[in-house]
């Protein structure tokens, strides 16, 4: 259930995500056609660890689909951490997780407090990556859980588990020797089999800034 004629629909959110996207891979493209060697050169690279920021935006609760950086109405930021393997040939396996709350909605007439936690296992193509700045894209498999409390309780009184998608792409930006910032925006496919509080359709944005020291 999502909460027609309040917000935008999905499709809307992924007409959207895909445009951004599809500029996103045009310019990867252009700077991909600068080094036109690097699709055969075999190499390792380094792997990572560490903490990440994120605007996660599910587009059933979002009134405001256009602007990325606007959090919602009573949602927390989405805090987590990640480890990524050291990649050959520019590709890597990375693992993300993190937790995101949306405390008191402003169109509940309980005090109810939301919980998404998702972990995903994603494949990491960088399109260049033996330079210091080094776009790529990711996609992989998620598994989220919700948690919806009531009456101000602190405990789960509706809980609920589904498997999702994520896909997007980011820069990454290396400071130093062993550490480096990233920029990235991802679309989250998630759908639960009922509703967790306000509705079961959590899937929309979600942008990050991450921190990782190299290893």
């Amino acid at each position: 259930m999502i909460l027609t004629g309040l917000y935008p629909s999905v499709e809307t959110e992924i007409g959207l995500f895909m445009m951004r996207l599809g500029l996103f891979f045009a310019i990867l493209l252009l700077l991909s056609s600068f080094d036109p060697g690097l699709a055969e050169e075999k190499y390792f690279s380094r792997g990572s660890i560490g903490l990440q920021y994120g605007l996660y935006k599910p587009s059933s609760l979002d009134s405001d689909p256009a602007d990325l950086l606007k959090r919602i109405e009573g949602a927390s930021d989405a805090l987590g951490f990640f480890i990524v393997s050291p990649s050959w040939n520019g590709i890597a396996l990375r693992l993300q997780a993190f937790q995101w709350r949306y405390d008191d909605p402003p169109h509940s007439v309980f005090g109810e407090k939301i919980t998404i936690r998702h972990l995903a296992a994603e494949i990491k193509q960088q399109i260049l990556s033996t330079t210091t700045i080094s776009p790529y894209v990711t996609f992989g498999l998620a598994w989220i859980g919700g948690c919806h409390e009531q009456d101000d309780s602190d405990s789960c009184t509706n809980q609920s588990r589904t498997n999702g998608l994520d896909v997007g792409a980011g820069i990454d930006l290396q400071v130093v020797s062993h550490l480096s910032l990233a920029l990235e925006y991802q679309y989250l496919y998630v759908k639960f089999d009922r509703l967790v509080g306000p509705t079961d359709d959590y899937s929309g944005s979600f942008v990050t800034l991450r921190l990782a020291y190299l290893f």
